[in-house]
C-alpha cells in the first residue's frame, strides 16, 4: 500500500465497493497504514497532478508524492492564485456521534463533496479541568473532514457554507478544527472554546500578552482583521 507505484488509498478502497465482495481482510504494515493518505493528500493530489493516479504515471513518477507543502503553495500561487476558488472547501468539524447523520446530510446538501473524512475522536477525559470538558459530555465524537471542490448548481459560496457548518457545530456542541478558516465572532468562538484556563495561563506568564496575539486574532478572520487594524493605528501614531 505504501510503495510509490501502488494505487492511491481512497481509490483502492473504492475497488472493494465496486467488487461487492462483502467482508474482506487485509493486513497492512503499520507505517503504510499510518501514511495511507499522504500520496493522494487525502484525495486532493489530482488537483495539482490530474494525471498522476494512472498506473504508468504512478510507476514512473509516484516517488515524487507526497509533494512538499512549500512546492504545492508555489504551484497554487502560480496557476490558481493566492486564494482557492470560491467553491473550494477545506474544513474539519468534530461532532458528537449522535448527530453524525445530520452532519453528513448538511454536507451533502451544502457542498455535495465526496468522499468525506470521518474518524472517531475521544475528547472527554476525567483528568481535564472542568472548564475544558466538552459541553456534550462523555460521548464519542467524529471528525468530519470536507475537502474538495463543490460542483452543485446552487452552491452558496464558501463563506456562507462555512457559516452553515459553524452554526450547526455550535448548536450540536461540537468543535471546529482551527487549522482552516473560521468566520465565528468572538462570542461564538468563546462558546466553542471556553477561555478560562487559557486566560489564566496568559495572565500568569510575564509579557505573554505583549509578545503573543490572542488565539482568536490568530485563527479567526474577524480577529485577524481587528489585529491588523490595531497595528495600522499604532503605526500611524
Amino acid at each position: 500500500m505504501g510503495l510509490w507505484f501502488k494505487p492511491w488509498f481512497y481509490q483502492y478502497v473504492r475497488t472493494f465497493l465496486d467488487r461487492e465482495k462483502g467482508e474482506y481482510v487485509e493486513y497492512v504494515p503499520t507505517l503504510h497504514f499510518h501514511q495511507r493518505h499522504n500520496k493522494p493528500a487525502f484525495w486532493l493530489s489530482h488537483v495539482w497532478l490530474p494525471w498522476a493516479d494512472g498506473p504508468l504515471a504512478r510507476f514512473l513518477t509516484g516517488w515524487i508524492l507526497p509533494m512538499n507543502h512549500q512546492l504545492i503553495q508555489l504551484v497554487k500561487e502560480t496557476f490558481i492564485g493566492v486564494d482557492f476558488p470560491d467553491n473550494c472547501v477545506l474544513q474539519d468539524f468534530i461532532i458528537p456521534i449522535l448527530h453524525i447523520k445530520k452532519a453528513i446530510e448538511l454536507s451533502d446538501t451544502s457542498t455535495g463533496i465526496y468522499p468525506l473524512w470521518m474518524v472517531p475522536a475521544r475528547l472527554y477525559f476525567q483528568t481535564s479541568p472542568r472548564t475544558v470538558l466538552p459541553a456534550a459530555g462523555d460521548v464519542m465524537f467524529v471528525d468530519i473532514g470536507v475537502y474538495g471542490f463543490s460542483h452543485i448548481p446552487d452552491f452558496s459560496g464558501r463563506d456562507k457554507t462555512l457559516r452553515q457548518f459553524e452554526r450547526f457545530t455550535l448548536e450540536h456542541k461540537g468543535f471546529q478544527a482551527l487549522y482552516a478558516e473560521t468566520l465565528m465572532n468572538n462570542d461564538e468562538f468563546c462558546t466553542m472554546f471556553p477561555r478560562v484556563v487559557y486566560d489564566q495561563a496568559r495572565d500568569m506568564l510575564p509579557l505573554c500578552k505583549e509578545a503573543f496575539p490572542d488565539v482568536f486574532q490568530k485563527v479567526s478572520r474577524e480577529g485577524r482583521q481587528a489585529g491588523q487594524a490595531g497595528q495600522a493605528g499604532q503605526a500611524g501614531q
